[in-house]
């Protein structure tokens, strides 16, 4: 057995950005989802879904390493929400490899607001910055 004290990322055979933007991408969203969450975790994401439409777009950067968890934010936008939103995915690696552990929205864009020149900002529920552009 060994044990990872450096950095998580490196203990593990994908990282957490990998297995969260392979989550995103599912056609199967809900299977892909569960096979790191458990099915409240999958309920608050897909009332987003429920609510702004399907998934558009999306972009995802780790924003927090540490030994007891990591964090990847998702700025992600829908049909008809393309302001979009930041959700923040939470994972805990064990021995048997990542187990997502929580998902919540850290930053809601309104809807008014177009974007532009996305940056993440690379601390725990964070967010992105970004300029406001007028909407076309």
């Amino acid at each position: 057995m060994s044990l990872c004290f450096l950095s998580s990322a490196v203990c593990a055979e994908k990282s957490v950005v990998d297995i969260t933007n392979n989550i995103l991408s599912s056609p199967q969203l809900e299977k892909s989802f569960s096979e790191f969450y458990q099915t409240e975790k999958f309920e608050t994401f897909q009332n987003a879904v429920d609510e702004f439409g399907g998934v558009s777009s999306f972009t995802c950067q780790q924003n927090h390493d540490s030994v007891a968890f990591d964090t990847v934010a998702c700025y992600i936008t829908y049909e008809n929400k393309p302001s979009g939103i930041v959700w923040e995915f939470y994972y805990f690696l064990d021995i048997t490899g990542w187990i997502g552990t929580n998902v919540g929205v850290i930053q809601n864009i309104s809807s008014a607001t177009c974007v532009k020149n996305v940056k993440f900002l690379k601390a725990l529920s964070k967010g992105i910055s970004y300029t406001s552009v007028p909407c076309t």
